[in-house]
């Protein structure tokens, strides 16, 4: 027979291992999940293609781990996004892809280009000021280039990357 100190030991030390285990448990859940792993990508060795039924456009992309991430998307496949006109000053479009956010306070301009909630892309032809991460910029826009290019109403586009040669 077992003396009952040693049992009242096994359940007092019992009762310390699984209480142990929740606070671990509760501890671990409030821990935010690990980082993750930005792609080993250049930025500036790329450019970024956005194809539509009104022409072609090429933007230098933003040092954020976002078009990195893009970057690494488009190496695999182009990506065809649908875009609507949104406040008279822009075009947004679901990804279908989720992307790291880094928002900051931003003024937009024409042909600035940024990933707005981690899913959305916008296109700018006129300015609006917001947090946003930023993808890139088209080369020489202007308010009236990208109108032109963006069109009135929805709009297919493709985007895709360049390796660029130097």
């Amino acid at each position: 027979m077992i003396p009952k100190t040693y049992l009242a030991i096994a359940a007092v030390a019992a009762i310390a291992l699984i209480a142990g285990g929740i606070i671990i448990l509760m501890n671990n859940s409030d821990n935010p999940s690990p980082d993750p792993v930005v792609p080993d990508v250049d930025p500036d060795e790329y450019i970024l293609r956005i194809s539509g039924p009104n022409g072609t456009v090429y933007a230098d992309l933003a040092e954020t781990d976002a078009a990195k991430e893009l970057i690494m998307v488009l190496e695999d496949s182009p990506l065809s996004i649908r875009l609507q006109d949104y406040g008279g000053f822009e075009k947004v479009g679901d990804m279908g892809i989720k992307l790291t956010r880094s928002d900051v306070s931003t003024v937009t301009g024409p042909g600035d280009i940024v990933l707005y909630n981690g899913k959305s892309i916008v296109m700018f032809y006129g300015s609006n000021s917001w947090q946003y991460t930023s993808l890139a910029k088209v080369k020489n826009a202007s308010a009236d280039s990208m109108k032109e290019f963006l069109g009135s109403g929805d709009i297919t586009l493709e985007l895709s990357v360049e390796k660029i040669v130097n």
